[in-house]
């Protein structure tokens, strides 16, 4: 949702091309997407998901008027695990990946998708110092 109108309406029409063949989630998904592509036709602008500023289950307004997708956006995120993560923040700022997966208790799939995403981009991996 974060990529621009013409990859939501790509992938919508992937989607939509599966038919029958469509499982719930990715039927889920195109009703999120027209969702999407509606705001965008708006003028709505997204931001990426943000592990300082997302809600769990709820969008949430940027200070410039962009929406910032909920936790819950990710794909396989469910509401339990977003809200562990929000509850996570709330005790204090994340200061290292290894950090942010003891205290979350995120899952090592979800850990890899905000990798691709570069949701965690910018935070170091652990606090041991590498001498060599």
């Amino acid at each position: 949702m974060c990529q621009g109108e013409d990859v939501a309406r790509n992938e919508n029409a992937r989607l939509e091309a599966l038919g029958k063949e469509a499982t719930e989630k990715e039927k889920d998904m195109i009703t999120t997407l027209e969702l999407v592509i509606e705001a965008y036709c708006r003028g709505i602008q997204f931001e990426p998901i943000s592990l300082e500023k997302s809600g769990a289950d709820r969008f949430k307004l940027s200070e410039e008027g962009h929406l910032i997708p909920p936790f819950t956006s990710l794909n396989g995120m469910g509401a339990t695990a977003a809200k562990a993560i929000v509850d996570a923040r709330e005790e204090g700022e994340f200061r290292t990946i290894d950090d942010f997966c003891t205290r979350a208790k995120v899952s090592k799939t979800t850990l890899e998708q905000m990798r691709r995403l570069h949701i965690l981009d910018g935070m170091p991996e652990s606090m041991q110092m590498s001498l060599f």
